[in-house]
């Protein structure tokens, strides 16, 4: 009796062990799948998508190296964001300093915007463009008056432009010191972040943001 006792606890605990490991198993394969669909929708979207932003920023940049694609950007990272309140001042507020109007990035539907220039830099003496270190990226939803950060940079790396693809699907375009360009897709009902690197080195520093600037109006040294 004894001996039949262990034998079924014995198969008991391999079959719990079994069931486990197959769960693992298909979550990890759910979520490399999801990782992979991401990916294949990344080039889809953005290939196809005529947003005058996404336009400037590649075309800027198959200018400076005519190898330049979408294609070689491959997902890295998955993580969560997580909203702070944002320190910005909105549109919406009588202390809104109304020389960054024209540098929101709206919503389609113009529900919320992007404010990726307001904490970045300010006009300082003879109206030019001063920069601080750090980047603020911040969420503004018109309808609920709410500014969330979403994403904070220090000077190694930065928002260039945004795009949106949706009410809810936004892009950061993004670079780095290291001329390795990013692209931060973000979901802003379920908060999951998906990042793709750039697999190449670009053989020159970006000058993007100075010219996206320029063309409404801003100053430089």
């Amino acid at each position: 009796m004894k001996m039949i006792r262990s034998f079924l606890l014995m198969t008991l605990s391999i079959c719990t062990l079994v069931l486990t490991s197959c769960k693992k198993n298909t979550e990890k394969a759910d979520l490399n799948n999801e990782a992979e669909s991401t990916k294949i929708n990344l080039e889809l979207e953005l290939a196809n998508n005529s947003d005058s932003h996404l336009e400037a920023w590649v075309n800027y940049y198959k200018q400076g190296d005519n190898s330049f694609s979408l294609a070689k950007f491959e997902l890295k990272n998955t993580d969560t964001i997580h909203l702070l309140p944002g320190t910005i001042i909105p549109s919406y507020d009588s202390d809104f300093d109304t020389v960054y109007k024209p540098y929101l990035f709206y919503s389609p539907d113009r529900s919320k915007y992007i404010d990726i220039d307001s904490y970045w830099w300010r006009i300082g003496d003879n109206y030019k463009v001063g920069f601080e270190p750090d980047q603020e990226i911040d969420l503004v939803n018109l309808k609920t008056r709410e500014v969330s950060r979403i994403k904070f940079f220090g000077p190694s790396e930065w928002v260039e432009t945004v795009l949106w693809e949706t009410n809810d699907i936004v892009y950061l375009l993004e670079n780095t010191i290291d001329n390795v360009p990013v692209i931060s897709k973000i979901n802003l009902q379920n908060h999951l972040e998906y990042q793709y690197f750039y697999t190449d080195t670009l053989r020159f520093q970006s000058d993007f943001t100075r010219i996206r600037l320029h063309e409404k109006g801003a100053q430089f040294n």
